[in-house]
């Protein structure tokens, strides 16, 4: 899941929107190893994952790691 994320954060940054636009995005990255895990759990741990990119100075992909 981190390489399609970093293959697409990578994409969009390399790319020159029109009037010279340049884009970059930031991506938070769960995993969830149970098929019947609450999905609530998997979203809040991408979410805590995107805001932790975003605080080290954003264009990043962060894979969400428990502690």
């Amino acid at each position: 899941a981190k390489c399609v994320a970093e293959r697409i954060r990578s994409v969009i940054e390399s790319t020159v929107f029109p009037n010279n636009l340049r884009v970059t995005i930031s991506a938070g990255v769960a995993t969830q190893d149970d098929p019947l895990g609450r999905i609530d759990f998997l979203l809040k741990n991408a979410d805590d994952a995107l805001y932790q990119a975003k605080r080290e100075g954003r264009n990043k992909v962060i894979v969400y790691s428990a502690i």
